[in-house]
């Protein structure tokens, strides 16, 4: 027997669609996920052992990649939301 089971997707299933989507590189990935956890930058540096000037160049190359601008439309786009470059 087989069930099949229609859900809403969580935010764990659909960043990495979305890492791979845009091209993200893994060290990327991880910056978005931490600021997914609402980290900050210089937390963010801190749990990576870089300095935060190389988080905002990560995050830059994110926001290129992506077409958003800021770390909101980044939390909307990794959430699944369409509109998040709007």
């Amino acid at each position: 027997r087989t069930a099949v089971i229609i859900q809403p997707a969580t935010p764990n299933e659909i960043a990495p669609l979305v890492a791979l989507a845009y091209g993200l590189t893994d060290r990327e990935t991880q910056i978005v996920r931490l600021c997914m956890q609402g980290r900050s930058t210089k937390e963010i540096a801190a749990d990576l052992s870089v300095s935060a000037y190389t988080v905002q160049d990560h995050l830059k190359a994110v926001f290129d990649k992506t077409g958003v601008q800021r770390r909101v439309g980044l939390a909307r786009l990794a959430l699944g939301d369409a509109a998040a470059r709007d």
